[in-house]
């Protein structure tokens, strides 16, 4: 089973400058991605690590009707 190791990361708004934490945990590939680079740091300290295929842990499968419920 593929392990993945996530971070949450601080991550600098291109327009004010100002650094803010992320609200979820990354991999350094999709910080990469999304924030581009040298516009992200890593918080070390907040190390998770996840067992299983990353498409599983979602809960983008559960699809929700048209009523909301």
């Amino acid at each position: 089973m593929p392990t993945r190791e996530l971070y949450l990361f601080n991550v600098r708004n291109p327009i004010t400058g100002k650094w803010r934490q992320t609200r979820y945990r990354l991999t350094a590939e999709n910080a990469r991605e999304r924030y581009g680079e040298g516009n992200y740091e890593r918080i070390d300290a907040s190390r998770e690590v996840r067992d299983g295929d990353p498409a599983r842990s979602s809960a983008a499968h559960l699809a929700r009707n048209a009523n909301g419920g």
